[in-house]
């Protein structure tokens, strides 16, 4: 099972690109590997089935800045 996304082109990142700008502006991107679960706990993937999955995508783009997004980001600075 993956545990990370680290690829800047794909559907899951789609909405990390700002207006206007090609695909090299983002330079890298990493998923976070834990999830936060119902009680407010940031918790490793495997634990517990009644967990709700909460993804970060940080993200660093060609003016020196790591942005943080939801994962997926799917829609423009989402």
């Amino acid at each position: 099972m993956w545990k990370t996304w680290t690829c800047n082109l794909g559907w899951p990142v789609q909405g990390i690109y700002p207006k206007c700008q090609d695909g090299t502006f983002i330079n890298a991107v990493d998923r976070s590997h834990v999830t936060l679960a119902n009680n407010n706990k940031w918790s490793d993937q495997k634990d517990g089935k009644n967990q709700t999955d909460y993804f970060l995508l940080a993200a660093g783009n060609d003016n020196g800045k790591v942005c943080v997004y939801n994962y997926p980001s799917l829609i423009k600075n989402s």
